[in-house]
């Protein structure tokens, strides 16, 4: 839309809803780099405007209380982009999860079998 139509994107806020824990913003797994590559750089977004999760913060639970702040800042949540992956999950909010759940870490049973490679670690049988 925005090559063909010229949509304007610029005064559009952002926040990514996935990092995986221990990934730097530049792995090509980590959704900071899937984001900026199959989206931000293809947009005038403003990058000021782009906030990412970290999953490389010395302090994870003070920077998602940081993230959820930030959200809040801008107005709070209007539009969320979600996938559905094949636990069914949605945005990596895993099953039982509340609806009202915020910014957290929260390891997923399936995540070592579905994205182990990305950390080193085999797949079972």
């Amino acid at each position: 839309m925005h090559r063909e139509e010229g949509s304007n994107f610029s005064r559009v806020t952002t926040f990514n809803l996935d990092e995986y824990v221990g990934l730097p913003p530049e792995h090509d797994q980590s959704y900071h780099y899937f984001m900026r590559e199959h989206l931000f750089k293809h947009i005038n977004v403003d990058s000021r405007h782009v906030t990412s999760r970290s999953g490389r913060s010395k302090d994870i639970n003070a920077f998602c209380e940081w993230y959820e702040q930030r959200i809040a800042e801008a107005g709070g949540s209007i539009f969320r982009c979600l996938e559905s992956a094949p636990n069914g999950h949605i945005a990596f909010n895993e099953p039982g999860s509340s609806l009202g759940s915020r910014t957290r870490v929260r390891p997923s049973p399936a995540r070592p079998a579905d994205n182990g490679r990305f950390f080193g670690i085999p797949r079972g049988p």
